[in-house]
């Protein structure tokens, strides 16, 4: 059966949901400073 976005984004959230909570919390920084990158920060 072939892989639907849907699944894959199904399985993305799924791993995320696994993941520890500093882990969560590095990757928000991470995400802030590349979206503050974009803004030209």
């Amino acid at each position: 059966m072939p892989e639907t976005e849907q699944t894959k984004i199904v399985l993305l959230n799924n791993s995320v949901n696994i993941k520890s909570k500093d882990e969560l919390v590095y990757a928000d920084k991470i995400k802030a400073a590349i979206e503050g990158k974009n803004q030209g920060a």
